[in-house]
């Protein structure tokens, strides 16, 4: 990636202000599209700065609070080695935040990587660890397990292989100290429906070291007017 960065002295390049807020240095997006040629964005998502305030209006408050914290302390690398799984319905915001926060990383020329899958980034991996040609024409492999940041999409059919390759890249990524946010579109109890083993129930915890916290989300009834 070789990109020209300009040293902002308003918010030191950090990309958030004193008070919290977002620095407008971030908010050119022509000049930061002008630059960009090796990041895979679709275009839909392009330039979009995640908000709370696009969210549905039937999703509760506190998991909106919850997805502006995770990209205000991404954006400003202020999140450390800590993992989560978040599970809400389709259409909650979950593949913008994730396209948000990995613009904005890129444009800071932190290693990342755009939204793979969960078994598309196994095949990388895989490749990648046996010398072969990489699948998906991905520039820089390593950088599904040395990214600080790394957001992956869990498939909605879930099989019994899910839970190993969620233990397999996570043990990667947290020997590296990487922050890894997996994205499901339903509910916790229909993603663990096939952990017999209790694979992934076992590695739920508070985030920190090899564990994963568990986040889980639904529509919320609107009052009648």
């Amino acid at each position: 990636m070789n990109m020209q960065k300009r040293y902002c002295e308003k918010c030191g390049n950090t990309g958030v202000l004193l008070d919290g807020s977002l620095c407008d240095c971030q908010l050119n997006t022509q000049e930061f599209f002008g630059s960009v040629s090796s990041i895979d964005v679709p275009e839909l998502y392009q330039g979009k700065i995640f908000n709370k305030l696009i969210l549905p209006r039937n999703l509760p408050h506190e998991y909106g609070n919850l997805l502006q914290d995770i990209y205000d302390n991404v954006i400003s690398l202020r999140w450390k080695a800590h993992n989560v799984i978040l599970c809400s319905p389709p259409g909650a915001g979950k593949s913008t935040l994730a396209y948000s926060c990995i613009e904005g990383l890129f444009r800071k020329g932190v290693p990342t990587l755009t939204l793979f899958d969960l078994f598309e980034l196994k095949r990388i991996m895989l490749d990648y660890d046996n010398g072969r040609k990489i699948a998906y024409d991905v520039s820089d492999p390593e950088y599904v397990v040395k990214a600080p940041y790394l957001f992956v999409r869990i498939p909605r059919i879930v099989t019994y292989d899910t839970y190993d390759c969620i233990a397999y890249l996570l043990d990667k990524r947290v020997r590296r100290n990487g922050s890894t946010f997996f994205l499901f579109n339903g509910t916790w109890e229909q993603l663990i429906a096939l952990d017999k083993g209790n694979v992934l129930k076992n590695l739920t915890g508070d985030g920190s070291y090899g564990t994963i916290e568990r986040s889980s989300w639904e529509y919320i009834p609107l009052p009648q007017i």
